[in-house]
């Protein structure tokens, strides 16, 4: 469908706007020129196809907002329930607290450097002369496994010396 053909000054009485902000339109490289000006000629535009170009640029925009959850205040109150569903689950004993298990996971590591150091002394006690390297490599896997499957026993509960969350023992 074409719609009339009008230069820039009617154009902009047709849709009521100023010159200028018809000016900001045209710098968009899909805007819908009837005949770009030729050295001294004025633009001429298509009525029906600024129209159906406006709508449709409008339309583009309008898709590309953000969700009415994404405001501000949405995310403000999100926030806040956050911070409740924390609190909640604090008083109740489902957290803890990352320092509290500090002393735990250091002393665990502590433990660990210390049995993983005695393994090559006691691979030397158990084997006088090297064995063959699958031999040593399926010796050295088996007590790495020992040694943790050992450490990682205690990790299933808190010790008694890390209080719940809240709650914690430190000075």
């Amino acid at each position: 469908m074409t719609g009339k053909i009008v230069t820039l000054a009617e154009l902009v009485e047709i849709l009521d706007v100023s010159p200028k902000a018809i000016r900001d339109l045209m710098i968009s490289p899909s805007f819908p020129f009837h005949e770009k000006n030729r050295r001294g000629k004025a633009h001429l535009f298509d009525t029906a196809a600024v129209v159906n170009w406006l709508r449709e640029r409008e339309r583009k925009r309008a898709a590309q907002k953000p969700d009415a959850g994404d405001d501000p205040k949405s995310r403000t109150q999100r926030a806040a329930a956050e911070i409740k569903e924390l609190e909640l689950a604090e008083k109740r004993g489902d957290l803890f607290h990352l320092a509290d298990w500090a002393p735990f996971v250091d002393d665990l590591m502590v433990r660990a450097r210390d049995e993983l150091t005695k393994a090559p002394i006691e691979f030397g006690e158990e084997y006088s002369k090297p064995p063959p390297i699958d031999v040593t490599v399926n010796w050295f896997t088996r007590k790495i496994i020992e040694i943790l499957n050992r450490l990682s026993g205690g990790m299933k509960a808190a010790p008694a010396e890390v209080g719940l969350a809240g709650q914690s023992r430190r000075n």
